[in-house]
């Protein structure tokens, strides 16, 4: 039995899939985090001090996505810290909106002074994607 076909059908169905499978499968994909605006406190930080690490944590989705069951931590170096608070968590932080994160450690005796990156990781779900993104902050000792 010979199957009929009809090209326009065909054309139209394959034009929808270019159109809406792209985005689908981008929508919880792009990093919609980002980190911004860290200082210290103590302002001016020395060895063995204990530090009060402040950034912002802001949704940047163009798309108006929502991140939920945010976690903000970072991977401190036992070397030269030693953790009092390293991570907190939000339920969500809406399209456009931002969050203040505090983190906590004290810098040890022995740390040398010079420039320090700390990883900060976001973990967040966002749409249907659990998404786990790595971005820097930099301080002086």
């Amino acid at each position: 039995m010979p199957q009929s076909s009809n090209p326009a059908a065909l054309f139209f169905a394959i034009a929808l899939a270019l159109v809406f499978i792209p985005s689908i499968a981008w929508a919880g994909q792009l990093d919609i985090l980002s980190v911004s605006g860290a200082s210290t406190s103590p302002s001016k930080v020395y060895a063995g001090d204990i530090v009060t690490l402040n950034f912002n944590v802001s949704n940047i989705s163009v798309i108006g996505q929502a991140a939920d069951k945010v976690l903000v931590r970072t991977e401190l170096n036992e070397n030269y810290f030693e953790e009092q608070k390293a991570g907190e968590n939000f339920d969500s932080i809406g399209s456009k909106g931002s969050k203040t994160v505090s983190l906590r450690f004290r810098l040890r005796d022995d740390a040398p002074s010079g420039n320090y990156r700390l990883p900060i990781i976001l973990e967040y779900d966002s749409g249907s994607s659990h998404n786990v993104q790595k971005e820097e902050v930099n301080f002086s000792v």
